[in-house]
This record gives C-alpha cells, sequence and structure tokens, in this order.
C-alpha cells in the first residue's frame, strides 16, 4: 500500500512540474505574440474543452501525467495547414474578433508562427521551459521548508548509530545512548587519543 501512496505522488509532482514546464514556453510564446494552438492538461483523448481564449484551446486530457503546448509553426510541415486553417476560419467563424478576421482573411501572413520569428524569441521559448521547471523546484523545496521542515535536525545527544565492529560500539557504546557525564568520563578512560580527549572534555554535560 506504501509502495502505492508513493507512487501515485511520484507521479502527481512529475505531473504538476510538466504542467510548469510547459506553462514556461506558453507564457514567453505568448509574450511574443506567437500563436498557440492548444494548451492542455494530460495526454490523449481530449475529454473536456475548458475554454478557447483568443486562438489558444485549454483542455482536459485522458491522462493525467504532464501536458503539452501546441505552439504553431514549430514543425516544418505545419505551415501549409496553418495557412488553410486560417482561410477556412475566414468562411466559417461569424464569432471571430475582427483581428481574427483580418488574419484569417489573409493565409499568407504567417507572421504569428513559432518558424517565422528571431532566433533569439525561439530561443528564449525553448529555455524557458527548462528555467521555469527550475523555478518551481526552487519554489516547491522553499515551501517544504517553511511548512514541514527539515527532519531530524534538532540538535541532540543521542547517539543515532553504533555500528557493531566500529570504534563506539567496541567501547560499549550503543544507538540510542544519550551522552552524559558518565559516558564523556568513560570516554576519557577508554581513548588513547589525547587530541581527541581534550575535544570531549570540552563537551558540556547535561548536569552543567
Amino acid at each position: 500500500m506504501e509502495f502505492i501512496t508513493v507512487t501515485l505522488v511520484l507521479l502527481a509532482m512529475i505531473g504538476v512540474m510538466v504542467i510548469a514546464h510547459e506553462w514556461g514556453h506558453f507564457i514567453v510564446a505568448r509574450i511574443f505574440k506567437m500563436r498557440v494552438d492548444d494548451f492542455s492538461i494530460g495526454f490523449g483523448p481530449r475529454l473536456i474543452r475548458i475554454a478557447k481564449v483568443g486562438d489558444t484551446e485549454y483542455n482536459i486530457r485522458a491522462f493525467p501525467l504532464g501536458g503539452f503546448v501546441k505552439i504553431a509553426g514549430m514543425s516544418a510541415d505545419e505551415e501549409p495547414l496553418v495557412k488553410a486553417r486560417k482561410s477556412l476560419e475566414a468562411h466559417t467563424s461569424p464569432s471571430a474578433t475582427p483581428e481574427q478576421a483580418a488574419e484569417a482573411a489573409n493565409p499568407e501572413d504567417t507572421s504569428d508562427l513559432f518558424s517565422s520569428r528571431p532566433i533569439w524569441q525561439r530561443s528564449l521559448v525553448i529555455l524557458a521551459g527548462p528555467v521555469m521547471s527550475f523555478v518551481f523546484g526552487v519554489m516547491v523545496f522553499c515551501l517544504a521548508g517553511c511548512t514541514v521542515g527539515i527532519p531530524g535536525s534538532a540538535v541532540t545527544t543521542r547517539i543515532a548509530s553504533a555500528s557493531p565492529g566500529g570504534a563506539a560500539y567496541s567501547i560499549g557504546l550503543r544507538s540510542g545512548d544519550i551522552i552524559d557525564a558518565s559516558i564523556i568520563n568513560r570516554l576519557k578512560r577508554e581513548m588513547n587519543w589525547p587530541a581527541s580527549s581534550s575535544v570531549i572534555s570540552t563537551i558540556p554535560s547535561p548536569s552543567q
């Protein structure tokens, strides 16, 4: 049962990180006014069309493992399809905005395609995904540190582990023992290292 829980949590975390990654591509493409046809949560067949804002459809798909963003013109063979789509929209979309109607009436205008933009803009769109993944990871780490904390960070004099065969085990120390004045005195007697003994003598006992 624990394995299933850990697996589900891991898949959920990967899914959220992939969505953050794709959102990075999406937001920078929109800043540069590139056409984004689809932003989907999940993969596979579309289950729910959340909305269509401008040229972009927002969808939820069947397999909720991440997501993807479809930026027009990223594939070399996509340009003819985009032109055909614009030409079709000029005749079949009565609800189109004036800007969309003007764009659809001129299917040769490919200025909003990824492939038509200068290389520095395309590079920033591609780089935005990994950058957003990094930023998201830092945010999750900081949030976990602020809300949960770091396990085992408390300072204690309890021995965490004394392995059989080790130096601590050979002088009688065991896992879970608490370092107190009696143990410190025993270490002074039984250890033959003067340097170590001088260090131990500076450790205050709990009774002090």
